[in-house]
């Protein structure tokens, strides 16, 4: 042991130091209390140490508490960013898929649309033609139904022409020609009447009347014929009107396969045809056609006007009502106009009555 005043050494139980007389009593009380504060301090430091250390051990808990926490929630948030990020993913390629659909199904619209255009163009150009085609054929039914009701059969016709007979009176150097048509009782008979004009026959002169044969209705056949009687009931020149009789037939014919028709029966715009031997027509027998084109009261009756021709060869023939079917008169003459002649026929309601027939 060495002392603190001098340096030298000494020994252990020594309470002084034997070269300087330094008393060991107070320095072991200096070195008590130095210790002391040594060991208050060391106490101290550990004390502080210790609330340094739980301090720190708090903090370090605390700040590892935040640092997991913060990781915690960053992995959540990751988590769930990586989910959404995920979800993006997916939604988008399902929006590219659906829109790749749209455009799919877009395209394949488009495609439709421009079929059905195409079928709707064929649809509206065949309605077009059907709707024409029904026209068409709407017209042409009601032209034949028009037609069928306005014209004459062919079979009505072959019952008719036989029967109008070309007229030719003679006197002397004088020849008069003209049409007449044939009548007869029911039940057929040879003994039977022309029709026709008083102007064709005139009077006292020498008649013949020839009937027409063969497809062409050529007048080949002839037979003498004269004025029925002698009298008032064989011409009627007031209205212009004759009946001849023809003896020594052979050819038979019953009455006339039409009716006749009275004045309130015709209206004007009727069709009407003509049967007789113009001088237009040739040798044969002609059909001219027209329409009624008026009517015109005499004290003697009612006297169609029409738009058919006649002329002095068919005057004294017939005129039959198409939209009828029935025979209105006799053609009589034609009157001339700046354009073309306007024929005249006598109704039936003249000579009936005129001629108390």
């Amino acid at each position: 042991m060495f002392c603190d005043q001098c340096g030298k050494e000494i020994e252990k139980t020594s309470k002084f130091c034997d070269h300087c007389g330094y008393s060991f009593n107070k320095q072991n009380t200096k070195n008590e209390l130095g210790q002391s504060q040594t060991s208050i301090i060391s106490i101290l430091e550990k004390i502080s140490n210790v609330n340094v250390s739980r301090l720190l051990n708090r903090r370090f808990l605390i700040s590892s508490g935040i640092i997991a926490a913060i990781a915690i929630a960053s992995g959540a948030v990751y988590s769930l960013y990586q989910g959404y990020q995920d979800q993006l993913t997916t939604s988008s390629q399902e929006l590219s898929k659906l829109g790749q659909q749209l455009q799919e199904a877009q395209e394949s619209t488009d495609k439709s649309l421009a079929s059905l255009k195409e079928e709707n163009e064929d649809l509206k150009s065949e309605s077009e033609q059907l709707k024409t085609s029904l026209q068409t054929v709407s017209s042409n039914s009601q032209k034949q139904q028009l037609s069928s009701t306005n014209e004459l059969s062919q079979n009505l016709l072959n019952k008719i022409m036989p029967r109008i007979v070309k007229v030719r009176c003679v006197k002397g150097n004088s020849v008069s020609t003209g049409s007449g048509t044939i009548q007869a009782l029911a039940g057929g008979s040879t003994q039977w009447s022309v029709y026709t004009n008083l102007h064709v026959t005139d009077l006292n002169w020498s008649c013949t009347v020839s009937l027409p044969t063969g497809v062409d209705y050529v007048p080949t056949k002839t037979y003498s014929a004269s004025l029925v009687g002698e009298g008032s009931y064989s011409y009627y020149p007031d209205i212009d009107f004759a009946i001849l009789r023809v003896s020594n037939t052979t050819e038979s014919f019953n009455e006339f396969p039409l009716p006749a028709c009275g004045v309130a029966d015709v209206q004007i715009g009727n069709r009407v045809t003509i049967f007789g031997y113009p001088g237009f027509g040739g040798n044969s027998l002609t059909v001219t056609d027209g329409i009624v084109s008026g009517i015109e009261y005499t004290a003697y009756g009612p006297v169609y006007k029409t738009s058919a021709k006649i002329d002095s060869g068919n005057s004294g023939g017939l005129a039959i009502d198409n939209n009828n079917k029935c025979g209105i008169g006799i053609p009589t003459w034609a009157v001339s106009g700046t354009l073309e002649g306007l024929g005249y026929i006598q109704s039936w309601d003249m000579i009936i009555k005129s001629g108390n027939l």
